[in-house]
């Protein structure tokens, strides 16, 4: 399937830019995409939050991100050495998900307490649709600038 766009993540910063010159409307049609997948994303966590004392649930959330910046971490070995490169994206665009502080407790677990994961099986079930949604979006993006 040749006729979609790729983007290599590590270079999504640099090709946007490319990409939102070109076409002023990707930046609305994007934020509809994420707006619709975190959406989906807070339903589907809703229903698998665990409901023993029922707050939880029904505080999570989707919120985008009025300014800020995402940074990455990745640590490789290079000849025996760990090595940290760091990278930043704007995150002005996006949407972040939130919920109560101990979800993490609920998610992974304590010693006393056994996990209930309910956030990283939505994440993993949604994940596909929403690459496949984002992917849609910059190809037709794509289309609408070369058909001019």
């Amino acid at each position: 399937m040749g006729d979609g766009v790729k983007i290599k993540t590590r270079q999504i910063d640099e090709s946007m830019k490319r990409l939102l010159r070109l076409d002023t409307e990707l930046n609305a049609a994007m934020d509809k995409a994420l707006k619709k997948s975190s959406d989906e994303f807070v339903d589907l966590a809703k229903q698998l939050a665990p409901k023993d004392q029922g707050d939880l649930a029904g505080s999570i959330t989707a919120r985008k991100q009025t300014g800020g910046q995402a940074t990455f971490k990745d640590n490789k070995y290079s000849k025996g050495n760990l090595v940290t490169q760091t990278r930043s994206v704007s995150a002005t665009g996006s949407w972040g998900i939130y919920a109560l502080w101990r979800w993490t407790f609920t998610e992974f677990g304590t010693g006393k307490a056994r996990a209930q994961p309910f956030i990283f099986p939505a994440y993993r079930l949604l994940k596909p649709r929403h690459i496949r949604r984002m992917r849609r979006v910059l190809s037709q993006s794509v289309k609408r600038v070369t058909r001019k």
